[in-house]
């Protein structure tokens, strides 16, 4: 591998998961210096170790004009915003009206109108329809809605834990796995794993 690959992975190796935005700083750096296949390698690093779509994630958040005000608010609520509010405009109205950082991701998610009543949940689910509360929980976990099944569940989960490596000090993000448990659990609700029998 060439010096600049080796430069920016033990840069990202020494930044905390909260600092979203200089990470994904050096990530848009890297992969427009990277050819592909590199790209995919400086990834998997074992200094970097993220996922092509948390990479994304993190680039994403530093692409928009209000990028470093949404990288306080951790990457799951970031991706939140983004997404119900794809319009800075429409990001500034929300965000003067409500404060992410005394919101939970549950609380924040209601607010964008991303909850469903239970009765909607049921017609939805005997449907064969997956409702946007599944839809974001496999995508948090990194699953296809099409591919969604109780078997992956555990591996998935597990493999985004992985994120928390101790040399990058990700363990102090305590959102983050936070919301990969909401993911779990409302996947297994969806397929009636009861928590102890799963666990």
């Amino acid at each position: 591998m060439n010096q600049f690959f080796e430069d920016q992975a033990n840069l990202i190796k020494h930044l905390k998961a909260t600092d979203i935005y200089q990470i994904g700083v050096l990530l848009n750096e890297t992969k427009q210096e990277l050819d592909h296949g590199d790209w995919l390698s400086f990834l998997s690093d074992h200094r970097v170790r993220l996922s092509p779509r948390t990479a994304q994630a993190y680039m994403q958040v530093t692409r928009e004009n209000d990028g470093y005000r949404l990288a306080e608010f951790g990457i799951a609520k970031a991706m939140l915003l983004l997404e119900r509010k794809p319009n800075a405009v429409e990001r500034e109205k929300f965000l003067a009206e409500h404060d992410p950082l005394k919101l939970t991701v549950k609380q924040l998610r209601e607010l964008l109108g991303l909850t469903t009543t239970k009765k909607a949940q049921k017609s939805t689910a005997e449907s064969g329809q997956f409702d946007q509360q599944i839809i974001w929980a496999a995508g948090v976990l990194h699953i296809e809605p099409s591919k969604l099944s109780r078997e992956n569940i555990p591996t998935a989960f597990r493999r985004m834990a992985q994120i928390f490596h101790t040399d990058k000090q990700l363990t102090q993000d305590e959102t983050f796995m936070r919301t990969l448990i909401q993911a779990r659990e409302i996947l297994w609700k969806h397929f009636g794993i009861a928590e102890a029998a799963a666990a």
